[in-house]
């Protein structure tokens, strides 16, 4: 080995020995700069998983998706109260004219027509039924009264055109149309009997 040593010492000179140390010197700082940059990555995935650890063990805390569905259902149950239902188009028409009718004669209104399309419409996703509703008022105050009563329905009734006309001592004539949302139900099977052959 020593042999060696005294070899490799008489073939190299002064000026290699230098360029060896020098690029020695580079390459150990090119490892050094990757290591540092690969440390560095490591490190900022650490932070990272320890935010997401952290948020996940916050969450888990709160039990926030218990909260959120309930929030939901009650969301949904409310929603679909608001939607008038029944079992064909015929019970829906009937529902809407017998609450339009009542509503009408408790304003105070008369000579009531109202007037439903049995056909259903489709407004994004949701199907419709649209209706007028005309009649005649004494005064204005029945005309608010009916219009009060419309808003406060536990049921949706959206009215999209309203006119009134109030010519000299005569009765106001109230002229309005619109549409419900509807939902149709399906029909319940009949339980059987228990009869076997």
């Amino acid at each position: 080995m020593k042999r060696f040593i005294e070899q490799l010492d008489l073939k190299i000179t002064p000026l290699v020995a230098y360029g060896l140390v020098a690029l020695g010197i580079i390459v150990g700082g090119l490892l050094l700069g990757q290591l540092s940059s690969a440390v560095q990555q490591v490190k900022a995935e650490a932070q990272l998983a320890q935010s997401d650890l952290a948020t996940l063990h916050e969450i888990q805390k709160t039990d926030v998706w218990a909260d959120r569905l309930a929030q939901s259902i009650e969301a949904r149950n409310t929603t679909e109260q608001t939607i008038w239902s029944g079992l064909t188009y015929g019970v829906i028409s009937a529902g809407l004219q017998q609450e339009l009718n009542k509503i009408g004669q408790d304003s105070g209104l008369t000579a009531l027509k109202i007037t439903i399309n049995p056909i259903a419409d489709d407004v994004d996703g949701l199907q419709v039924m649209q209706f007028t509703y005309r009649g005649m008022a004494s005064d204005w105050a029945s005309i608010i009264d009916l219009l009060s009563e419309i808003a406060e329905q536990p049921r949706t009734i959206i009215l999209t055109e309203l006119s009134f006309s109030k010519p000299r001592s005569r009765p106001a004539l109230f002229r309005a149309a619109g549409l419900i949302p509807i939902q149709i139900e399906p029909a319940s099977e009949p339980a059987s009997s228990g009869g076997g052959t």
